[in-house]
This record gives structure tokens, C-alpha cells and sequence, in this order.
């Protein structure tokens, strides 16, 4: 008796570890998301990630993989665990997994603080504010190097950088494949 229960346990652990053989979860930008201009979510990231000849670098995918790869893999190996045991199901683990990278992601992108943003995009983030702008284009942007060489004030802009539209941020999204 005690021998078919255990064979029958080894059978549901081979049956419940099958089940994340081959399993991949991925977290960041996909290919779905993007703004109003159609311009890729993932792209925009890029550039604020790495900078640009115009912008600098803003960096906060590595650094939450720096900060959070060990956690991530401690939690793997917890809910690997947890799966041979029955606890939790393959698919549910990875879900919390998922949605635990997510979070971090998000989390990492609402703490960066610096570089602070340039006047023209001060400028440019007011008048978007006020309703003069709905998307901005390269004259605009000369517009409001214009207007800051006039001295025009912008102190009513947000400052704070990666924030403008929100849309960066609710398009941090995780997948299972």
C-alpha cells in the first residue's frame, strides 16, 4: 500500500514538473502596445532606457534585473517546489511569478528620478497640459526652444521623468510561453 502511494506521488511530481518543461515567462514591452501615433511602446523604452543624441539615458529595465534577478529565481525555485508538492499548479506559479516581475518593472520605472528633463520638454509638457499640444512634432519642438530662449515660464510642467502620458508604465505587461 504505502509503495502505490508513493508511486503514485512520483507520478503526480512528474506529471506537475512536465507541465513547466519548456516554459518561458517574459516581462517588459510587446509588440501590441503603442501610443496614439502608433509609435511602439517598446521603442520609446528603448530610448529612454539608452538615451538618444537628444535625451540621456534614463535607465530602469537593467537595473530592476540587476535588483530583483535573485528574488526572481529563489521564487522559481520556491514554487518549483510548491508544484511537486501540489500546492500550487504550474500555471498559477508562474502567473505570481509573472505579475511579481510586472510589479518590480512598474516599480522601477516610477523611481527614476534623474536625469531631470530638459526646459523644451518642461515646455512642451505644459503646453500639453494647457491643451495646446495633442502630439507633439519636430516644429513644436523648436517652438519651445523658442519659447524658453524667450524666457516663457514652464514651472506648471510635471517634472517628473518617464511619467508624461502613463502609457510607458501601463504597458509593462509579462507573458507565458
Amino acid at each position: 500500500m504505502n509503495i502505490e502511494r508513493t508511486m503514485q506521488r512520483i507520478r503526480q511530481r512528474t506529471e506537475a514538473l512536465r507541465k513547466l518543461q519548456g516554459k518561458k515567462i517574459s516581462c517588459g514591452f510587446f509588440e501590441e502596445s503603442q501610443y496614439e501615433d502608433n509609435i511602439k511602446v517598446a521603442k520609446v523604452a528603448f530610448y529612454n532606457e539608452f538615451g538618444t543624441t537628444t535625451a540621456p539615458p534614463r535607465p530602469f529595465f537593467r537595473p530592476c534585473v540587476k535588483n530583483n534577478k535573485r528574488k526572481w529565481v529563489a521564487s522559481l525555485r520556491r514554487g518549483v517546489v510548491a508544484v511537486e508538492n501540489n500546492r500550487i499548479n504550474a500555471e498559477n506559479m508562474l502567473n505570481q511569478i509573472g505579475l511579481m516581475m510586472q510589479g518590480d518593472l512598474m516599480e522601477s520605472i516610477v523611481n527614476v528620478n534623474e536625469p531631470p528633463l530638459s526646459p523644451i520638454t518642461l515646455m512642451l509638457r505644459k503646453w500639453k497640459n494647457e491643451g495646446i499640444l495633442e502630439n507633439v512634432r519636430k516644429r513644436d519642438v523648436w517652438e519651445a526652444l523658442r519659447a524658453v530662449q524667450r524666457g516663457e515660464d514652464y514651472s506648471s510642467a510635471p517634472t517628473k521623468p518617464l511619467q508624461d502620458t502613463g502609457k510607458m508604465l501601463m504597458s509593462v505587461q509579462y507573458k507565458i510561453s
